[in-house]
């Protein structure tokens, strides 16, 4: 299986124009399941234990807003001056799938393409 999320990372990443990195991350335990980044000394181990507290930090921030306003979270962007990253929620919040895109792409490409590749990425990890 491991061999077929590594593939499904490189297909992933070389369908988005401008994709500085794809990665694949464990909520639960803060690792890195897979992860193909293109951005010079990126620590991959550091950043999926970082992905994680941030998660934690971020539903921490909801459970204090009133449930009308709140729900499961389905993913997250983040715009930088220079780029994006997206991160889409897969399975019962157990992972994270991450793309990370200079601002030469367009936005709506990379949440189409961000949004057929969970379903894809959800179909192996039930395995």
């Amino acid at each position: 299986m491991k061999e077929e999320i590594e593939e499904l990372t490189r297909e992933m990443k070389g369908s988005i124009p401008g994709c500085m990195g794809v990665g694949l991350f464990s909520l639960d335990e803060g690792l890195i399941i897979v992860s193909d980044i293109a951005i010079p000394d990126y620590d991959s181990d550091y950043a999926a234990a970082t992905h994680s507290h941030m998660w934690d930090l971020f539903k921490k921030f909801l459970s204090m807003l009133p449930p009308s306003i709140t729900g499961r979270v389905n993913n997250i962007l983040l715009e930088t001056k220079a780029g994006y990253l997206q991160l889409n929620v897969i399975g019962n919040e157990e992972y994270l799938l991450m793309a990370g895109m200079e601002k030469v792409g367009n936005i709506g490409f990379l949440r189409a393409v961000m949004k057929k590749y969970k379903v894809k990425f959800e179909s192996l990890l039930k395995h």
